[in-house]
């Protein structure tokens, strides 16, 4: 029936509710080849003129930030046999996941 559900993932309660529900749609349907992908997105703080860090290092501890909670997410998803894909996207949350979704649409 799905081949691939998406889910926007923030490290939120609302969030984990979501990956949760994406989990077991892909449980229960009958296709077992059914992918879950979780898809965070790091956004740089605004208004910029506060930071005074390196954009990149705030990147780079936002990325390794998702990354940890990724692990905990695939121990879950393999648990119930579901196959999933990670990836930290880089923009604006709202852009990026809509952008993300129409390129992976046919892959």
């Amino acid at each position: 029936m799905y081949k691939k559900v998406l889910v926007a993932y923030d490290g939120s309660d609302k969030a984990h509710d979501a990956f949760n529900f994406a989990l077991e749609m892909a449980v229960n349907c009958p296709d077992s080849s059914t992918k879950l992908v979780v898809v965070s997105v790091a956004q740089m703080p605004e208004p910029m003129d506060y930071v005074e860090m390196n954009p990149g290092a705030i990147i780079d501890g936002i990325t390794r930030y998702y990354e940890d909670l990724f692990k905990g997410l695939k121990a879950e998803a393999e648990k119930k046999g579901v196959n999933i894909d990670t990836k930290v996207i880089v923009g604006h949350p709202a852009d990026m996941i809509v952008k993300y979704a129409q390129e992976k649409a046919a892959t």
